[in-house]
C-alpha cells in the first residue's frame, strides 16, 4: 500500500493526526500572513492608499483561507478524538486483563507463602520444606511476570499472523485470476447449445427472410475453422438463411470476431448487421461491429466451404428484385 493511501486513511489515527496537524499548521501560517499584511496596510495607508488597500485585500484572502483550513480541520479533530477514545478503551481493557492475571498470580504466590508458614508452624525441623515453599513462591512470581510478557508477545504475533493471512489471501486471489485468464486464452471458442438457442430467439424476427451471409476465416487455423463451422450451423439453421464458410489469407491479420458492413449498405442490411451483433452479445459471444471492412492489403483465398440453410424463393418474404445482405459479412480472426 502506498504512503499516499495511508495518509488519507480515515480509520487510521496516525493518518488523521497527520492531516489535522498539517491543516492546523497552514491555518497558523495564513493567520500570521493576515497579521503581516494588516501591518503593511497600516504602514502604507498615509503614503500609498492603493497599496494599503491591496495589502488589506491580501490579508482578507489569507483570513479566508485560514478559516477554510480550520473548517476542514474540524472533522479531523473530531475523528482524532473518536479514534483516541477507541484506542484508550482498548488499551484500558488490555491493562485490566493484565492486572487481573497479575492479581491471580499474586494470590497463587500468597497461597504458597501461607502453606510455607503453616509448614514451619507444624514442624520446626521442616526448614528444608519451608525453603522449598519460598522457592516455589518466587517461581510463581516469575511465572506471573513471564505470563504478562507472553500476553504482549502473543498479541504482537496475532497481528503479524493477521497481516500475513491477508497477504496470502491476496496472492491466492491474484494467482486464481491469472489462472482463469490463462485458461480462457488457451481454451478453444465454441457455440454452446444454450448460446445457439439464445441467438435464434434474438434473431426470430428475421425468420423466413432470404438471408445469405459469408463467414470468412482470416489467416485461419483449426480452432478458427471449427468455430466458423459452428457459426454456420447456428445461423444457417434459421429458416430462410444460407451461409458459406471460406478461408482467406491476408498480410494484416484479424483478432476476434467482427461483423463487417459496407458503406453502401441499405437500411435493411444495417438493421440486420446490428441485430446480429446484438444477438451475439446477448448470447455471451465476443464480437465487434458493425464496422466497415478493414484495409485488406495482399489477399489469397483457399479452403473448403460449407453451405447451410434452405433457400426458398417461393417464401412469402422473398423479394427477387432485392440483393439481400450482400454488404454484410462475418470475419473470424485469432483468439484475443
Amino acid at each position: 500500500m502506498h504512503y499516499w493511501n495511508l495518509l488519507w486513511d480515515w480509520n487510521s489515527i496516525d493518518s488523521v493526526r497527520s492531516v489535522h496537524s498539517a491543516l492546523e499548521g497552514w491555518a497558523i501560517i495564513f493567520f500570521a500572513l493576515l497579521v503581516l499584511f494588516d501591518v503593511l496596510a497600516h504602514l502604507s495607508e498615509d503614503e500609498h492608499k492603493k497599496r494599503a488597500k491591496k495589502f488589506e485585500r491580501i490579508g482578507l484572502y489569507c483570513f479566508g483561507v485560514a478559516v477554510l483550513t480550520e473548517l476542514i480541520a474540524y472533522p479531523y479533530s473530531r475523528r482524532n478524538d473518536e479514534l483516541s477514545g477507541t484506542e484508550i478503551r482498548e488499551l484500558s481493557a488490555i491493562s485490566k486483563q493484565a492486572r487481573t492475571d497479575a492479581d491471580a498470580a499474586t494470590l497463587k504466590a500468597k497461597s504458597a507463602e501461607d502453606e510455607a508458614k503453616a509448614a514451619k508452624i507444624e514442624s520446626g525441623n521442616a526448614k528444608g520444606a519451608a525453603s522449598a515453599a519460598e522457592s516455589l513462591a518466587r517461581s510463581a512470581r516469575k511465572e506471573a511476570e513471564t505470563f504478562e510478557r507472553d500476553i504482549a508477545s502473543a498479541k504482537a504475533d496475532a497481528s503479524e499472523a493477521k497481516a500475513l493471512l491477508t497477504a496470502v489471501r491476496q496472492l491466492a486471489a491474484e494467482a486464481e485470476s491469472r489462472a482463469a485468464n490463462a485458461e480462457r486464452k488457451v481454451a478453444d471458442r465454441h457455440i454452446s447449445p444454450a448460446q445457439l438457442d439464445r441467438i435464434h430467439k434474438s434473431l426470430a424476427r428475421w425468420n423466413g427472410y432470404d438471408i445469405r451471409l459469408s463467414i470468412v476465416s482470416v489467416n485461419g487455423d483449426g480452432e478458427m475453422w471449427t468455430y466458423g463451422r459452428e457459426l454456420v450451423i447456428t445461423l444457417g439453421s434459421i429458416p430462410g438463411w444460407s451461409m458459406i464458410l471460406t478461408a482467406e489469407g491476408r498480410n494484416n491479420g484479424l483478432s476476434g470476431l467482427s461483423v463487417r458492413i459496407e458503406n453502401t449498405a441499405s437500411d435493411m442490411e444495417r438493421a440486420l448487421a446490428n441485430d446480429i451483433v446484438a444477438a451475439l452479445h446477448d448470447a455471451g459471444v465476443q464480437a465487434s461491429g458493425p464496422e466497415p471492412p478493414a484495409p485488406y492489403g495482399a489477399r489469397s483465398g483457399g479452403g473448403d466451404s460449407v453451405v447451410s440453410g434452405v433457400f426458398n424463393p417461393q417464401g412469402p418474404k422473398y423479394d427477387p428484385k432485392a440483393a439481400p445482405n450482400k454488404n454484410v459479412a462475418i470475419e473470424i480472426g485469432q483468439k484475443k
